[in-house]
């Protein structure tokens, strides 16, 4: 009797957790290691299965293999499929059961008008529904005949490059912690932008302001032992912002978060980075010295106005580059690019202006300016030959914008046939609109690290670079441990 009591216990390991306090009277003395070990055994028999079905599939299937196969290529980096659907369905494609990968394959084969058997075939798929494991993930490749599997879907593409560099059956027992990512109230729009290239929900968080104009933030999920990611621009009201950011960092700090990491694109006061009179703060180290005190443990940015910033950290800061994005609009928008000048509209940007025209193969020209004061300049004078080509100024950031229209004159009157701008950043404070409106800069281009909604409507001139999937990747390689430098020269995808 016992024994028959044991018997039906063991059959029942499959299908629920081990729990001590549950056993038949028969199975009371039966060993705790032996129990576990019979369990996880069992998890493997049925991984198998899974494997093994999933393997037979594709060989009924050799035109879904193919696209599987495509879809492979993509994501190392061949890139022989495009589409917003594609670079959407990359990160994520094979984390999931087989008949919901089948029901995603359907919408992009019937987009792309494939043959109606596979289509059937897929539709099949997608109403029989599969019985799998939720949260098993399965990565199938081919070419080395190995299987991955995981949990977490934002590890897809490190864990896929992993597995093909060093391949072997493996299963990822050390779990992270999860992500979570705050927006402050600067940016909302990248924000979102940034989780949906995740794949995950912004987390909930409510600020709003007291009658007196104190700032008040409530956290509305548990952070507990999370990897934590808190997006604020320096941007709009600055410094409510910035208090924003510093009460969001310490109220995650105190609620026990594992890693806080401050996502800053545009950095404030970035321009008071050395004292260049006497009695003048060195504003930016004050910043830094704010961010480390109110708990930040990591902060990532975006062209800092001076790379030497990040000495004022005592924690890791890394400083992405827009050059990459910039690269691509000069080639994709500006037809002769070849023949183009690009222009460093003052000294402080000369090392970006020169690592651009050399990624480019083009020369580049210098325009020095003399100040009289913060804002007002007394004289430029422009270094290089820009007779009949066309000039691209490049700078850190638009503010004003009266070095950018001064040196866009000098460039039309030096010979010039058109003239644009390209700055990271772009504030467009004060009279900045209706200097470019009237200015003769065919274009000024720049990217989202600050809200361009509202500017874009007022000058049609304005065009945004997205930069949310720089950002978006260097948060997933950060979650994960992975190095960001491949961001530094090249654009992911």
């Amino acid at each position: 009797m016992a024994c028959d009591e044991g018997t039906d216990f063991l059959e029942n390991v499959e299908k629920k957790p081990f729990d001590p306090t549950d056993r038949p009277i028969g199975a009371r003395n039966y060993d705790r290691d032996a129990l576990e070990t019979e369990q996880k055994e069992s998890l493997s028999e049925k991984k198998l299965l899974l494997r093994e079905d999933n393997e037979i599939y594709f060989r009924e299937h050799p035109e879904i293999q193919g696209l599987v196969s495509l879809l492979f290529r993509f994501i190392l980096g061949e890139k022989p499929m495009t589409g917003d659907q594609v670079q959407d369905l990359a990160g994520s494609f094979f984390s999931r059961p087989r008949h919901v990968i089948a029901k995603e394959l359907l919408e992009i084969l019937m987009e792309m008008e494939c043959s109606n058997s596979i289509v059937d075939d897929l539709k099949k798929e997608v109403d029989d529904a599969s019985e799998e494991p939720e949260n098993l993930c399965i990565y199938q490749i081919q070419s080395s005949q190995s299987v991955m599997l995981a949990s977490q879907p934002i590890r897809a593409r490190s864990l896929l490059r992993a597995n093909l560099q060093n391949p072997r059956n493996r299963q990822f027992d050390k779990k992270m912690p999860n992500i979570k990512v705050f927006g402050g109230s600067s940016h909302a729009e990248l924000v979102e932008q940034i989780c949906n290239r995740l794949g995950i929900q912004p987390g909930k968080v409510i600020t709003k302001k007291f009658s007196n104009r104190e700032t008040s933030v409530e956290i509305n999920e548990s952070v507990r032992g999370e990897d934590v990611y808190i997006v604020q621009s320096g941007c709009g009201e600055v410094n409510d912002n910035l208090m924003e950011l510093m009460i969001m960092i310490n109220a995650c700090k105190i609620a026990s978060a594992a890693r806080i990491t401050a996502v800053i694109p545009y950095f404030p006061y970035a321009r008071q980075d050395k004292k260049d009179k006497i009695r003048t703060p060195i504003s930016a180290k004050l910043i830094a010295n704010m961010l480390s005190v109110a708990g930040t443990d990591h902060v990532i940015t975006m062209d800092l106005h001076a790379s030497q910033i990040q000495a004022f950290f005592d924690i890791p800061v890394d400083n992405l580059y827009a050059e990459p994005q910039i690269l691509k609009w000069i080639k994709d928008n500006i037809p002769e690019w070849k023949k183009s000048v690009i222009v460093a509209p003052d000294a402080e940007s000369v090392k970006r202006v020169t690592s651009v025209a050399d990624r480019l193969s083009v020369d580049f020209a210098l325009i020095h300016k003399e100040r009289s004061g913060i804002e007002s300049i007394s004289n430029m004078v422009l270094v290089g030959d820009v007779q009949d080509r066309i000039a691209i100024l490049i700078d850190d950031q638009a503010d004003t914008c009266r070095t950018l229209c001064l040196a866009a004159e000098k460039l039309m009157d030096a010979g010039a046939v058109k003239a644009y701008a390209i700055c990271t950043h772009g504030l467009f404070s004060g009279p900045a609109i209706s200097r470019l409106k009237n200015s003769v800069l065919d274009e000024v281009i720049v990217t989202n690290t600050i809200p361009q909604t509202l500017h874009i409507e007022e000058c049609s001139k304005i065009k945004v670079i997205d930069v949310s999937i720089a950002l978006a990747e260097a948060i997933r390689r950060t979650h994960n441990g992975e190095s960001i430098s491949f961001l530094f020269s090249n654009i992911p995808y």
